[in-house]
């Protein structure tokens, strides 16, 4: 009977993730308010018959992944922003 509940709640997940992933900064922070709020999650990994602490660690792990993969992006535009501005001084 809970089955289609279960697999309702394994996608609320599996999209939160996605979104932590590939969404825009406002959606990847909603994501990952929803993935290590405890009272939100407990409920929808009940549901899924998944551990809700696992799930928030994941998130965190993912979130910190990519925090490291977007400060060399963040470098790059920080110093073609310092080029232009020098280029346009002289």
């Amino acid at each position: 009977m809970l089955q289609p509940y279960r697999r309702l709640a394994i996608r609320v997940i599996e999209q939160a993730f996605r979104d932590l992933r590939r969404g825009p900064q406002e959606l990847r922070l909603s994501a990952l308010e929803f993935l290590t709020d405890s009272t939100r999650l407990e409920m929808w990994c009940g549901l899924a018959e998944i551990g809700a602490g696992r799930v928030s660690a994941r998130a965190m792990a993912q979130r910190c992944d990519l925090l490291m993969a977007d400060e060399p992006i963040q470098a790059v535009a920080d110093g073609a922003k310092l080029a232009s501005a020098n280029s346009s001084v002289s």
